[in-house]
């Protein structure tokens, strides 16, 4: 789960970077409530955020 998290933070981190106007604390929080809607493994977690997002 650690690592989960960190990648989470570094992806979101990322996506501000590269200019995406988001809050980090709450895309976080919104990215973990996908992956425990649609599972620790789903592939398309970013997908349905970057969605919601725009």
């Amino acid at each position: 789960m650690k690592m989960k998290e960190v990648a989470v933070k570094a992806a979101v981190k990322g996506m501000i970077e590269a200019g995406l106007e988001i809050n980090e604390d709450k895309s976080y929080q919104d990215i973990i409530s996908i992956y425990e809607e649609f599972g620790w493994e789903n592939q398309k977690v970013f997908d349905v955020f970057l969605k919601q997002c725009i």
